[in-house]
């Protein structure tokens, strides 16, 4: 992908423009690091390019809290329902039984 920096974007946007136009998407740098995606759209498809990258961006929030889970030994998707199962369990246990402390 074709790196642009901020300050070129800002002082030749013509020229940033033609490139986008001819590589299809940019990658905009500020301070030499990746800041944003600039892609070429049209009209028709804008809609669902939005959409796309919006869940591609929340599949990699989800990746990424995930790994992050595991890393600090947080319960797996099998031991949340294993305790939420128990504790269902004990919940109609306890309901089916009598309150003794009635007056």
């Amino acid at each position: 992908m074709i790196l642009v920096s901020s300050r070129e974007l800002t002082s030749q946007p013509r020229e940033t423009w033609k490139r986008l136009a001819q590589e299809g998407a940019l990658t905009i740098t500020k301070n030499g690091q990746p800041a944003a995606l600039m892609i070429d759209v049209d009209t028709e498809s804008y809609d669902d390019i939005v959409r796309l990258l919006r869940q591609a961006k929340a599949t990699q929030l989800i990746a990424r809290a995930r790994e992050e889970a595991a890393e600090r030994g947080f319960l797996s998707a099998e031991e949340i329902e294993a305790e939420i199962q128990a504790t269902r369990k004990e919940a109609r246990r306890t309901a089916k039984r009598p309150d003794r402390c009635r007056g």
